[in-house]
């Protein structure tokens, strides 16, 4: 009885563990200038795309990084906060 009960449990862990963890995300997935915005389960190296100012990659976890468009002329940046629970957050200014 004791081992069914330890299997449950151990069984009722598993399922609870993976609540909320959705599978990565690869995008790409497009961003409004002027706006930050939080994107759950972001996949390493997932297509970012600030409209009209840069494409980039996403980071690796628990890693930033800011780009600039390289175009003459061009303004605006996207910066990226990759948490290390996978959640995205990116900054798009123009």
């Amino acid at each position: 009885m004791k081992t069914i009960a330890w299997i449950a449990v151990v069984a009722a862990a598993v399922l609870l563990a993976g609540c909320g963890s959705g599978s990565l995300q690869a995008g790409p997935f497009s961003v409004k200038p002027g706006t930050t915005t939080t994107i759950p389960n972001v996949k390493t190296g997932a297509t970012i795309r600030c409209l009209g100012v840069e494409t980039v990659p996403a980071p690796p976890l628990g890693q930033q990084a800011t780009w600039s468009p390289d175009a003459p002329g061009a303004t605006g940046a996207v910066q990226l906060l990759h948490m290390p629970n996978g959640s995205l957050t990116v900054t798009c200014t123009r």
